[in-house]
C-alpha cells in the first residue's frame, strides 16, 4: 500500500525504476521467463483500492507526484478529471498562440490586428490586410481566441454588430415578433 513490491520467493522488494513520463515501474517475471513491465500505481490501485470500475478510468496521483505510489494519494478518475486536476496542480500548461501546433495564424497577425483595430479600421478592412477570415477576426477581437495578446490592447471602440445591416437587424425584429406572437398564442389559457 505504500507503492513497494515484494517477491514473496526471495524475500526481497523489486527494484523500481521511472519510465520516460516519470511513472514507476517494476518487471515482473511471467512462468514462462518473459519479463512483463507494469506500472507499480496501477498494481496498487487495483489491489488494495479495487477494480476500476469501467475501461475509460485510470489512476491518479492526488498529489500529482509520479513516484509518490501510496494508496492513500491514488484514485480511479475520467480522463477529463485526471487532465484537470493536472491544469489545476501546474503540471499541465496550456499552449497558446502560434506554439500551438494546430495554430493557423501568427502572433504577428494578432498583433496587427489588433493595432489596426484599435486605431479604428473596420474588420473587413483588417480581414483583408491581415489576411484573417472575418468570421474568426470577430472571434479574436472579442477575446474569445487569442486572449493573451488580445488583452493587451484597448478594443473597447469596436462595435462588435458593426456588420450587421440595417435591413438584417428589421428582418430579426420582425421575425422575433412572430415568434413572440406563436409563443403567445400557442400558451394555454
Amino acid at each position: 500500500n505504500k507503492g513497494r513490491v515484494y517477491n514473496t520467493r526471495n524475500k526481497k522488494y523489486l527494484r523500481l525504476t521511472p519510465n520516460k513520463k516519470g511513472y514507476i515501474r517494476v518487471g515482473i517475471y511471467l512462468p514462462d521467463g518473459r519479463i512483463k513491465r507494469m506500472s507499480v500505481h496501477v498494481m496498487v490501485a487495483e489491489t488494495f483500492i479495487g477494480e476500476k470500475s469501467s475501461s475509460e478510468y485510470q489512476v491518479d496521483h492526488i498529489d500529482g507526484d509520479k513516484a509518490n505510489n501510496n494508496v492513500d494519494n491514488l484514485e480511479w478518475v475520467t480522463p477529463s478529471e485526471n487532465i484537470c486536476r493536472a491544469y489545476k496542480l501546474g503540471l499541465k500548461t496550456a499552449v497558446k498562440g502560434s506554439d500551438n501546433p494546430v495554430s493557423t495564424y501568427t502572433e504577428e497577425q494578432i498583433h496587427t490586428a489588433c493595432k489596426l483595430a484599435q486605431e479604428g479600421y473596420s474588420i473587413p478592412k483588417i480581414s483583408k490586410k491581415v489576411n484573417i477570415p472575418k468570421s474568426y477576426l470577430y472571434g479574436i477581437l472579442r477575446g474569445d481566441h487569442w486572449h493573451h495578446i488580445v488583452s493587451q490592447y484597448d478594443l473597447s471602440n469596436i462595435n462588435k454588430i458593426e456588420h450587421v445591416s440595417q435591413e438584417i437587424k428589421n428582418e430579426i425584429g420582425v421575425n422575433l415578433k412572430y415568434f413572440l406572437f406563436l409563443v403567445l398564442y400557442t400558451l394555454p389559457l
